[in-house]
């Protein structure tokens, strides 16, 4: 893969956000340099699980306005919710930022957009799209026989330049892989004696000889003293053999070890004590790296046969390119049926069993590995540009056949011609002493600060700096933070344009609010431990200062329940509850089924949630586990609180045997402008007919161009029809609005010549399920027994039975070019016959055709 290098340029860009609301300053970035924008006029886009996490709504205070635009998921927000105005010459309808002129107060945002002579950008008109009648598999490839994507995680997707058409080499998928590697880290054991002692003054040498790159010695030195064993290239020793002792002794020669990491990547240690043993490995796995027999004069301590490093089989993080390959419609990635990996990587022995992040540049890739000894692993990949995969699927990764590469992996930077950098960060060793593990959080990056922060599965939540601009390292200070002792932690979610907070939750049921430096501000109960309790992070709505968690199980009726909590940069408010009656939340008969976090729809972002009324504010929705079914549910605001009462609440999904849903990802179709080719008005009723349209009842759609002429087509009939209407019926070919003013119009009184109707194509949510499928439902809700527009059952052939049949979601474009408007995720259980003829997990890709 080919990716140029981000800038520390900072250039300004004045930016139109949300259509109606205008900001405009310099477009700073971090100051560590993570800024969007190259020197080239590329913009590139980052996007991952955290993307759907943070939120950013219409009237956002001015004081926000510098924190937000050094975070990619504003640019998203922005983006994906067709928000951005481009410009007219923008391919495929990607946005292209234009200069706008200052504003008049920093404090606030201008309600209008400002009169000329400033020239304001234009969206460009694209091609109709047709309507989404089915999500059609493009391809599927093998993750390898053991495990794929894990349960309600997700795949991240980089873009390189969105002012551009898609790239076919730039453009990439990460896989993370839930799957052991097969590989095996050198490793020796010392142990200290428990019936002898040593005066100190002794040493200790390691050595390691990496395949490639210099030899990296460490010579740690004994000594009597507790303080000074505790620094620098120190351990402490006792004089006097006690069981007590050795053990003290066997922390504090890890301790030294962990503290004295090298600063280079592939010659990294990690020591591990257990009572009066320490196992010492190598991080970097497999036979490329030698770990010499360890020299010592210690008298009380011995060491035991080095262990040589073992290759395995299995990838656990792999990249695709060549993405916007298939069969029908015509790929754009012309002659491709398939992607082809890019690298195919045994990144440490363990599973990756979370979500990735990536850096701004696309260049570096940031997860964490559960090593069965090692702990918790923190990894900051920088993607090679060598051979990054093994010879074992080179004949097969063309593009053109079925390519087999999660099984033929490399080690990076440390597997001959690779050219890449695994950074390895051990988390729970170095800080806590003991080896834990994550199964649900996944790691979110500060980009402004270079900060990263995930939890584990026994309560703490790390911090490590540095971490895609600098060089990675544990925060120390109050990280790792114990925030729930024993218990599991979901993914950590920053505020990270408003107090900077860090949000989370863990399996208790109970909500964290945490500052950068690691001090509780806040917490609160939303529910039980039955069923594990919070499992996925919340949803931070930066603008209106709300956060919202989802339980498994609620405290006042044994049902799952969704909570808005208010927050301050000192902690929560007033916390509002609604009770999903109809779920099983305690109550689960078919073992624990996972209860993920809520969603914004679009009229979420672009009109907010302050309103009085609950008709003018936007939407949130909960997919969850009915009583035998699977269940969507939708709730609306006043005043910016959540309405405890649903709108709509419909079980026309799946009834069946109780099967869980996927994390849900919203996605918003942007603008599409239709010609009107006949106009007729009765009354205050204006019927507008065009050759075809996607409009949906209660959409706004814009009417411009439309001039006075007979027939009753008068002035002010002309001036009540031209601007923004609200659909009120429609069909295929025509739809219907509300005038403000009453006419009597008949067919070809108007001057259409020029006219046109815009508004969006529509706004989506998809998600999964065990039964297996991918569901798509058009937002907002209307009705309780609303049934998906879409069900796609193709993309998970074979799979049956699974808590959830697809991992969670991760949707790209906006495009019209062949298969370039995609869906990407992994499926739950091995399949024969999707992707390919032995039984593998998959990792799949699905193109909207509705918006091609």
């Amino acid at each position: 893969m080919s990716a140029r290098k981000n800038s520390s340029y900072l250039p300004s860009l004045w930016i139109a956000v949300f259509g109606i609301v205008w900001i405009s300053s310099i477009f700073i970035g971090s100051a560590l340099g993570q800024d969007f924008k190259r020197p080239d006029g590329s913009v590139p886009l980052p996007l991952d699980w955290s993307t759907r996490h943070v939120v950013y709504t219409v009237g956002f205070p001015g004081e926000q306005v510098e924190k937000m635009q050094g975070d990619p998921r504003f640019f998203a927000a922005m983006r994906l919710h067709g928000n951005a105005l481009a410009d007219e010459n923008a391919s495929n309808g990607y946005p292209i930022f234009k200069r706008m002129p200052p504003q008049e107060s920093s404090d606030s945002v201008l309600e209008s957009p400002p009169e000329p002579p400033w020239e304001l950008p234009v969206r460009p008109r694209r091609r109709a799209p047709s309507l989404l009648r089915e999500l059609k598999e493009d391809w599927s490839v093998s993750l390898g026989p053991t495990a794929g994507v894990a349960a309600g995680q997700s795949p991240a997707k980089y873009s390189f330049d969105v002012n551009a058409a898609p790239s076919c080499t730039a453009d990439y998928v990460v896989f993370p892989i839930n799957a052991a590697t097969g590989y095996n880290r050198a490793n020796v054991l010392g142990t200290f004696a428990t019936g002898t002692g040593d005066p100190g003054g002794n040493t200790v040498m390691f050595t390691v000889t990496p395949a490639s790159g210099p030899v990296f010695t460490l010579t740690l030195t004994s000594t009597t003293s507790a303080a000074t064993g505790a620094t620098g290239l120190f351990f402490q020793v006792f004089t006097s053999g006690s069981p007590a002792n050795a053990t003290t002794s066997a922390s504090s020669l890890a301790a030294a070890i962990n503290r004295n990491l090298s600063a280079t990547a592939v010659d990294r240690l990690v020591a591990i004590p257990s009572t009066n043993t320490v196992s010492v490995r190598a991080l970097t796995p497999g036979t490329g790296v030698t770990l010499s027999p360890p020299k010592e004069t210690v008298a009380n301590l011995s060491f035991g046969n080095v262990a040589a490093g073992v290759n395995g089989t299995q990838a656990n993080i792999v990249g695709l390119n060549q993405l916007y390959s298939g069969t029908t419609p015509t790929p754009f990635c012309t002659g491709k049926t398939f992607p082809t990996f890019t690298f195919s990587y045994a990144s440490g022995t363990g599973a990756v069993p979370t979500s990735p992040v990536l850096s701004l540049d696309g260049t570096k890739i940031a997860y964490v590995e559960n090593a069965a000894v090692s702990g918790l692993v923190l990894h900051v990949l920088t993607i090679g540009s060598g051979t990054e995969f093994g010879s074992g699927c080179a004949s097969s990764n063309s593009g053109t056949a079925l390519p087999t590469c999660a099984t033929a992996p490399v080690v990076p930077g440390n597997t001959l011609n690779s050219t890449a950098t695994d950074f390895m960060v051990p988390l729970s060793v170095p800080t806590l002493g003991v080896s834990t593990t994550d199964t649900r959080s996944a790691p979110f990056v500060n980009y402004s600060t270079d900060t990263l922060y995930v939890g584990d599965d026994s309560g703490h939540l790390y911090a490590v700096t540095g971490v895609f601009t600098g060089t990675p390292a544990l925060a120390g200070g109050n990280f790792p933070v114990t925030v729930s002792s024993g218990n599991f932690l979901n993914s950590p979610v920053v505020d990270v344009s408003g107090t900077g907070n860090i949000f989370l939750g863990d399996s208790l049921s109970t909500a964290y609010e945490y500052s950068s430096t690691g001090v509780l501000q806040g917490s609160t109960s939303i529910g039980t431990s039955a069923n594990g309790g919070i499992w996925d992070g919340a949803v931070v709505d930066s603008t209106n200062k709300k956060a919202y968690y989802t339980t498994t199980c609620s405290t006042a009726s044994g049902a799952s329940e969704l909570a808005q909590i208010p927050f301050t940069s000192t902690g929560f408010g007033t916390v509002i509850t609604s009770i999903d009656t109809n779920g099983e939340g305690c109550n689960m008969t078919s073992g624990v089924l996972p209860q993920y976090t809520a969603t914004p729809d679009n009229q979420y972002y672009t009109k907010g949630i302050t309103n009085s009324l609950a008709a003018n504010n936007g939407h949130i929705l909960v997919s969850y586990q009915g009583t035998g079914s699977i269940r969507l549910a939708q709730w609306g605001f006043t005043s910016g609180n959540l309405v405890t009462a649903r709108q709509f609440d419909t079980n026309s999904i799946y009834a069946a045997a109780s099967v869980a849903s996927s994390p849900s990802t919203e996605f918003y179709g942007k603008a599409v402008a239709y010609t009107p080719t006949a106009l007729t008005q009765s009354g205050t009723m204006v019927t507008v007919t065009t050759a075809t349209n996607l409009f949906v009842t209660g959409q706004v759609v814009t009417i411009t161009g439309v001039v006075a002429g007979t027939g009753g087509c008068m002035g002010t009939a002309v001036t009540a029809i031209n601007g923004e209407q609200t659909v009120t019926m429609l069909s295929a070919t025509q739809f219907t609005f509300t005038s403000a003013a009453s006419a009597n119009i008949s067919s070809g009184s108007c001057g259409l010549t020029g006219s046109s109707a815009t508004g969006s194509t529509q706004d989506y949510l998809f998600f999964g399920s065990g039964q297996p499928a991918v569901y798509t439902f058009t937002l907002p809700m209307t009705s309780s027994s609303q049934t998906p527009s879409v069900t796609n059952t193709t993309s998970v052939t074979g799979v049956s039975g699974n808590a959830s049949a697809t991992s969670g979601i991760i949707v790209d474009n906006d495009s019209n070019a062949g298969q370039a408007s995609s869906l990407y995720f992994g499926t739950q259980a091995t399949s024969t016959g999707q992707c390919g003829s032995t039984a593998a997990f998959c990792a799949v890709k699905l193109t909207q055709t509705g918006l091609q």
